[in-house]
């Protein structure tokens, strides 16, 4: 019996012609969407060319090795200022030490402080250790060489002030002043107020401060005295304007100190050196209704002078004189205690 032949393919139905259809208008536009979709995304992706710089979003995504600069070496267009940038890098820094334990803070401050481009980041660093735990006085006073070895380097420079400063406030306490003292670090300082320029207030100011913090025992103020530090605060004195209130209060405070003993040795060299004119001459500058610390601290020096020694008093009022005829020492710095002199001059 022969085989039987096999069935012939019969034409799909219209309703299955029908789905056929409907199902590949759907793979259609289904592809069309996926088409639409992916040529939106590839608009909308930044393509960076080689050799091309970060945008700045990218520059805001992620840590970059450096700062986004323009065509003109500036900061990049992100509305911040070079500064305020520096200022922003600098915090964060700061932040990021302050979570390490106080022993790694110092250490680090220490190892910072031996390189020339992070020295006056460290010093200032210092400075906020110094005001959050005053109370590590042993462990600040390892870096003290340091500090003094900045500030020798170049007492004009920031970090030099911030270093002043620090050392400043590590003054405070009679173990501070032992330790830079003997550190010799004073003379460099001693140097810089004898030359410093009043313009550039913010580090005579800190020398000034630092002169004066260190002067809290007698032995110190003798080892000052004998290395010039009178003869360069009143030259300092004498270059200061007289709307700046600020320096000269700071001077004035650093020779009230020095002089504080009523050692006549040490009132006679700052007489010899002008101190007297060059305070009269300050004072005269001012209005007599000035009641500001440096017109206080100079008016009680030269009652303190006055009421020591009979010809200083005469050669006070003839200084003023000279320096204003219509302003009157006489009353301020006659006889009687010198606080009672300064309370009865007022202003």
């Amino acid at each position: 019996m022969a085989d039987a032949a096999p069935s012939a393919i019969r034409p799909p139905s219209g309703d299955q012609q029908q789905q056929q259809q409907q199902q590949q208008q759907q793979q259609q536009q289904q592809q069309q969407q996926e088409d639409e979709e992916e040529k939106q995304q590839e608009e909308h992706t930044p393509q960076e060319q080689p050799g091309e710089p970060p945008s700045v979003n990218q520059a805001a995504d992620g840590p970059q090795d450096g700062p986004v600069s323009g065509e003109d070496g500036g900061a990049a267009s992100s509305g911040l200022g070079v500064e305020e940038e520096e200022r922003r890098q600098e915090e964060a820094r700061a932040a990021a030490l302050a979570t390490r334990p106080f022993a790694e803070q110092i250490a680090e401050v220490a190892g910072n402080l031996k390189l020339k481009s992070q020295s006056c980041q460290a010093a200032k660093y210092l400075l906020r250790l110094l005001d959050s735990r005053p109370q590590e006085v042993a462990a600040y006073l390892a870096i003290v060489e340091l500090l003094s070895r900045l500030i020798a380097d170049g007492p004009a420079l920031p970090a030099a002030g911030a270093a002043m400063t620090a050392l400043a406030r590590l003054c405070l306490a009679p173990e501070g002043r032992a330790r830079v003292r003997a550190e010799a670090g004073l003379v460099p300082v001693i140097r810089y107020v004898a030359v410093a320029e009043p313009d550039r207030a913010a580090n005579a100011e800190a020398a000034a401060l630092l002169l004066a913090n260190v002067a809290g025992d007698k032995l110190a103020r003798r080892a000052l005295v004998a290395a010039g530090a009178l003869e360069a605060l009143v030259a300092l004195l004498q270059r200061t304007k007289s709307h700046d209130s600020a320096l000269s209060a700071y001077v004035a405070g650093a020779l009230m100190v020095l002089l504080s003993d009523g050692a006549a040795a040490a009132q006679q060299r700052f007489v010899d050196c002008g101190g007297i004119e060059a305070a009269c001459k300050a004072l005269a500058e001012r209005p007599r209704s000035d009641a500001g610390r440096s017109t206080l601290r100079l008016r009680l020096l030269l009652a303190e002078l006055c009421h020591a020694n009979k010809s200083w008093e005469t050669q006070c009022q003839q200084a003023a004189l000279d320096s204003a005829p219509s302003v009157l020492l006489s009353a301020q710095m006659g006889a009687g205690p010198a606080p009672k002199g300064v309370a009865a001059g007022g202003g």
